[in-house]
């Protein structure tokens, strides 16, 4: 039972990474639009490294192959599009709340990273593909 509730935990924690790695090919002019709008250079390079880190990750996490990896690879992308997509936006100069979806936003982030934190330490459980490592 314990493997089944790890496995179906990886399945849920990537399930975001992988489809924000798909609607971002799907919307892609948009993306590219929002990021140069957040003042991100080069925005067409880092929308495929975006992509790629999601998908990779998210895969790499729902299957167990590498998750540790994975997981590492994802919070090293979260932490900087958490900080320039949601806290910069959430924060006004003085350091009040001027966007509350933002600031909630940010605090998933968190979470997501406290989730691949876990795998990490962790691993991925019995129910993998591969090595966990």
């Amino acid at each position: 039972m314990v493997s089944f509730v790890t496995l179906l935990g990886r399945i849920l924690l990537a399930l975001i990474f992988i489809m924000s790695g798909i609607s971002k090919i799907g919307g892609y002019a948009g993306t590219i639009a929002y990021m140069q709008g957040h003042g991100i250079p080069a925005a067409p390079f880092f929308l495929y490294v975006a992509v790629l880190v999601e998908l990779g990750g998210g895969l790499s996490i729902a299957t167990g192959f590498r998750a540790r990896i994975g997981a590492l690879v994802l919070v090293a992308f979260l932490i900087p599009t958490t900080y320039l997509f949601h806290m910069k936006p959430a924060f006004d100069a003085a350091f009040n709340v001027v966007d509350k979806l933002q600031l909630i936003e940010a605090l998933k982030n968190l979470g997501l990273i406290g989730g691949l934190l876990m795998i990490y330490g962790n691993g991925a459980g019995k129910l993998t593909i591969g090595k966990d490592s």
